[in-house]
């Protein structure tokens, strides 16, 4: 406070002066202003600091610490616009090798300009390359911008001439996990942590940790995992502890991860998936195959009419597409269809009832398409959920309502066919055979010598116009 009113008394004896005064004394007038102004700064008075520079200015405006002084006042209550104006000036008397270019890119930073922010510390950095503060600035704009490798550049620019701070090792760290540079991410945070002791780290550590685990490093990433403290509030640290015993073989405190996860978790599909497969691995089929129902069951509820029935649908489609394929080859024998040849349908596509369309039971395939559209339907959910389980599908499909007997009936079906396509085969060719006779010839040769006459009386009725 004392140097406070001491200040203003001397602003309040210098500004009192006669303003008609020798070059040399205006000179030491400005000094003392500048001087003045300087420990205001220090001190954080910024506003008196404007009125003092102000008035040094007053004095001349072809010195530049006036404008400097003023210009870092401004910038500390956030007055950008004449912050830059007091830096342009600035920088009009001294050149390129002004320290105004930082305090100027300051105020285009924070006034959102990045293009001029990014023009100006560059040239500062030129001639002033140990600022720490700017390379830090930069490194920021950099990491916005997304330019990963030159905000390390800076980040390292800052370590070197700070090799403690740990904060650097923190910004740098995170450019480099970003990168993808994961090891080197490892290692800053290695650093942050080991110049803070006493801080809490569990942030830092949940990111080493993570890093360690997309490099497989799991042992690390544990270690890592076990030093967050109970406070940390992220449940997903048990399924990534999990994940890192289940990579390691260790499948019994992967369930113990898991099953604390899913505590607080009790619907997630993908965490149920996976402790369903340590117990697989552990081989507890009982309980793993108790999570694979219970997570294909919560799926099948989340999910839409696509994701259910879009396999039951493409099966539809291309039964009928087998069939037609199948149906065009078929109309091309008029005669003599082969029993070699219905058996080769028969086995070849004998799900898809093409078997029926070669001897042309039409009423059986029909019969035959209902059944198996009903089997598909009524198992879409096991068909869907469990078709890499074969356990769980055939014991789902035991379990559904009417499958058995349908399984039963198409299968009686299947032997039927089997013992009597020969019969049906010759039953066909036989009746073919019967339909064509000499009555039917001559049947038909009395009605196409009729529409002849017919056809002759109409043209000469034609002609007889005609003329």
């Amino acid at each position: 406070m004392k140097k406070i009113i001491l200040f203003t008394f001397l602003t309040a004896l210098l500004s009192s002066c006669d303003s008609k005064i020798s070059y040399e004394q205006q000179i030491q007038q400005y000094n003392n202003y500048i001087s003045t102004a300087d420990s205001l700064n220090k001190i954080k008075n910024y506003k008196q600091t404007i009125i003092v520079s102000t008035k040094a200015i007053k004095i001349t405006d072809t010195l530049s610490q006036a404008y400097l002084k003023r210009g870092d006042a401004n910038l500390s209550l956030k007055n950008y616009d004449d912050a830059e104006d007091d830096f342009n000036d600035a920088i009009k008397i001294e050149g390129n090798k002004s320290i105004a270019y930082k305090g100027r890119a300051i105020a285009y930073y924070f006034k959102n300009e990045m293009g001029d922010f990014i023009d100006d510390i560059d040239i500062y950095l030129t001639y002033h390359g140990n600022d720490l503060y700017a390379h830090s600035l930069r490194g920021d704009y950099y990491t916005e911008d997304e330019d990963y490798e030159k905000a390390i550049l800076d980040y390292s620019s800052c370590l070197k001439i700070n090799p403690r701070n740990s904060i650097f090792y923190l910004k740098r760290g995170n450019a480099y996990a970003i990168d993808g540079q994961t090891n080197l991410s490892v290692i800053d945070y290695e650093n942050y942590t080991r110049l803070n002791p006493d801080k809490n780290n569990d942030a830092i550590l949940y990111k080493r940790a993570m890093l360690n685990f997309k490099s497989n490093n799991y042992q690390k990433a544990l270690n890592d995992f076990y030093l967050i403290s109970k406070s940390f509030s992220n449940s997903k640290v048990f399924e990534l502890k999990g994940d890192c015993f289940f990579a390691l073989k260790n499948y019994n405190n992967a369930i113990k991860n898991y099953t604390i996860f899913l505590a607080s978790n009790p619907k997630n599909i993908d965490v149920i998936s996976k402790r369903a497969d340590s117990y697989f691995s552990n081989n507890d089929l009982k309980n793993s195959n108790s999570d694979y129902k219970n997570a294909a069951s919560l799926k099948w509820k989340s999910k839409g009419f696509f994701y259910k029935y879009g396999c039951y649908i493409l099966f539809i489609f291309s039964y009928f597409l087998i069939g037609l394929i199948a149906f065009s080859t078929v109309n091309e024998e008029y005669d003599n269809k082969k029993i070699s040849k219905s058996y080769w349908y028969y086995f070849l596509t004998g799900l898809f009832g093409v078997h029926y369309l070669y001897i042309n039971y039409v009423l059986r395939y029909l019969l035959y398409t209902i059944l198996v559209f009903a089997l598909f339907y009524l198992n879409s959910f096991n068909i869907r959920s469990f078709y890499n389980h074969y356990d769980l599908l055939w014991s789902g499909i035991v379990s559904t309502p009417y499958s058995l007997l349908l399984i039963y009936i198409i299968l009686v079906l299947f032997v039927i066919d089997f013992l009597t396509l020969p019969y049906s085969v010759f039953s066909y060719n036989h009746n073919l055979r019967l339909s064509i006779n000499n009555k039917i010839s001559k049947q038909r040769e009395i009605e196409i010598n009729e529409m002849a006459i017919l056809l002759e009386r109409q043209n000469t009725k034609f002609n007889t116009l005609k003329s």
